[in-house]
């Protein structure tokens, strides 16, 4: 078993107020994950207690992901922790902070904490490719 604390920042161009909004909708989790394709089956919208489930597309595969947020801060974090996870990840749990760096710069820093059968090199390898374009098409829809 690996362990690994993931760590991503990305600015925005954009108030707290218009990021913050984007991210209580997990259909947009959806709309800038480009790989795996992302099916939101749970609730849409981001509340503490809310149940995020999602099916993952892969090509061929499918592989299905139940969590739930955990904890919310209006305007500063919410938590969002696995609770059945595809192979390879044994536990999740993803921080979302936000901070108003300017009226119209925001501050994104997502903490990932997980546990994986595969070596911490790889989910690394595969979690900044998943986040660089995250950030990529952040900076593409708020431009």
């Amino acid at each position: 078993m690996f362990n690994l604390t993931f760590y991503y920042e990305t600015i925005i161009d954009e108030s707290l107020t218009e990021v913050w909004r984007f991210f209580q909708s997990t259909e947009n989790l959806a709309q800038m994950t480009r790989l795996p394709k992302i099916a939101v089956l749970g609730d849409s919208n981001v509340y503490e207690g809310a149940k995020v489930h999602l099916r993952l597309n892969f090509l061929l595969l499918n592989f299905y992901w139940k969590g739930t947020i955990s904890e919310t801060v209006d305007g500063v974090y919410f938590i969002d922790e696995g609770e059945k996870l595809p192979w390879p990840i044994r536990s999740w749990q993803h921080v979302h902070t936000f901070k108003a760096l300017s009226h119209n710069q925001t501050q994104m820093i997502d903490r990932i904490s997980v546990s994986s059968f595969l070596p911490s090199r790889i989910m690394t390898i595969g979690l900044t490719m998943m986040f660089s374009n995250r950030e990529k098409y952040l900076h593409h829809y708020f431009n």
